[in-house]
C-alpha cells in the first residue's frame, strides 16, 4: 500500500506492524517505535528524466523545478519545510515515477534502493537517472508497532528479539541480502 495508506492502517490497527518508519510526536500517538532505529542514516535522491532532465548539482538548483513526493512522507527537514520548492504530492510512488517519464514533474525524490526496484517493475530504468545532488544524513528508520495491535500484548518479548537482530547486524544482512537481488540496469 502507499505509504500515507500504511500511516493510516497503523493508525487504525489494520496493520500490526511497519518498517521504514520515521519518528514524530504525532506518529507515536498510534506507533510504538522499537528501538534501536534498524538503520541510522537516510539517502534521498533526486531522479530526471535521462538526456533531458534538469541537472540538479546543488539543493538551489529544485528551485523553480516541479518535484514529485509521495503524500506523508518525510524526506529531510530543510526539503519538507522549504515552501519555495513546488512539490506535486501522489499517494503512490508508482506515479510519481510514471508523471516524471511523461514530463508532468521536472524531478522525483526517493530512496536508491526503493526506486530501482520500482523503476525495473515499471520497465522506465534505461530511461531515468538519478541528478548529481543527493542527501545523506543522519535520519534514523525504525520499525514500528501500531498501538492497537494484539502484538502490543507481546510487546516484552517481541522488543528485545528484534532489538538483538538489530544489534546483531541481522537486520543489515536481510535488508543488503534483499537489495542485492534488485538488478539495476
Amino acid at each position: 500500500v502507499s505509504f500515507a495508506r500504511r500511516l493510516a492502517l497503523l493508525e487504525q490497527g489494520r496493520i500490526d506492524f511497519s518498517s521504514g518508519l520515521y519518528r514524530s510526536a504525532e506518529r507515536e500517538k498510534y506507533i510504538y517505535f522499537i528501538e534501536p532505529p534498524y538503520a541510522r542514516k537516510s539517502s534521498k535522491y533526486f531522479f530526471v528524466r535521462k538526456g533531458n532532465g534538469p541537472k540538479i548539482k546543488t539543493y538551489e538548483d529544485l528551485y523553480g523545478l516541479d518535484i514529485g513526493t509521495s503524500i506523508d512522507v518525510h524526506y529531510f527537514e530543510r526539503f519538507d519545510k522549504d515552501k519555495k520548492i513546488r512539490k506535486t504530492r501522489v499517494s503512490k510512488v508508482e506515479q510519481k515515477f510514471k508523471m516524471l517519464s511523461l514530463g508532468r514533474v521536472d524531478a522525483v525524490i526517493h530512496s536508491f534502493s526503493g526506486a530501482y526496484d520500482i523503476l525495473n517493475r515499471m520497465d522506465l530504468a534505461d530511461k531515468i537517472e538519478i541528478a548529481e545532488y543527493s542527501f545523506l544524513a543522519e535520519n534514523p528508520s525504525y520499525f514500528g508497532i501500531s498501538r492497537r495491535s494484539k502484538l502490543m500484548d507481546n510487546i516484552a518479548e517481541i522488543e528485545p528479539v528484534i532489538r538483538e537482530m538489530i544489534l546483531s547486524g541481522e537486520i543489515y544482512r536481510i535488508r543488503r541480502e534483499h537489495y542485492s537481488q534488485i538488478k539495476y540496469r
